[in-house]
């Protein structure tokens, strides 16, 4: 005889787990890592055509042109002093001092005519440059937003009020012109020597800032 159905079957056990489900979560759209900048590239850039100073390429390159450009005066500077001192002072040596009044008076005064224009173009050669080098260090230091290194005055002061004295006090007595002139050269010399300084000073500040 067949089995019946299966409706009088005592009903199975429900095992029921302890473990829970692992909830799955969605990556989150704002979850993405930052992007962190490159090994060695800094925010904030500098334009291609400045350097690390401000100070623009165009400038630096005007800079150089002028300090390359300098002129060579030293020959022209010789030839105006053997000119202007040596060959007449030897002429008249070798003749005993005995060529005033007569021929050899011309040749000592072109000699001495010819030195001094050699001279002149001379210091108008390192004018001239000396004005377009202060031009394109003025607008160099402009840009980096340096300033001239302070320099006293109290030097040059000193030596045009001994060098005044020495022209009013020459008529009373040689001493006083003496001691007055040679004060007004020290002074005169140590006002130079400190200008010097303090170009070198600032020609080495603005090589650091051109090799930048």
């Amino acid at each position: 005889m067949a089995d019946g159905p299966e409706e009088n079957a005592p009903p199975q056990p429900i095992l029921i787990h302890s473990g829970t489900p692992a909830l799955e979560t969605e990556a989150s759209p704002n979850s993405e890592p930052w992007p962190y900048p490159e090994e060695g590239h800094s925010g904030v850039e500098t334009a291609p055509n400045q350097s690390s100073h401000g100070v623009s390429n165009e400038t630096i390159e005007a800079y150089e042109i002028v300090l390359r450009n300098k002129p060579n005066t030293t020959a022209t500077g010789l030839l105006a002093v053997v000119f202007l001192f040596v060959i007449p002072f030897g002429f008249l040596y070798m003749a005993d001092f005995d060529v005033l009044f007569s021929d050899g008076e011309e040749l000592c005064c072109g000699s001495m005519l010819l030195g001094a224009v050699l001279l002149l173009i001379s210091f108008l050669q390192e004018g001239a440059w000396s004005s377009r080098r202060k031009l394109a260090q003025n607008r160099l230091m402009t840009e980096a937003g340096m300033a001239y290194p302070p320099v006293p005055q109290w030097p040059s002061i000193a030596a045009a009020i001994f060098l005044t004295l020495t022209f009013i006090l020459s008529e009373l007595d040689e001493v006083f012109c003496f001691f007055g002139g040679m004060f007004g050269l020290i002074f005169l010399g140590l006002s130079l020597q400190m200008h010097t300084s303090a170009q070198k000073a600032l020609e080495k500040q603005l090589k650091l800032i051109i090799k930048q």
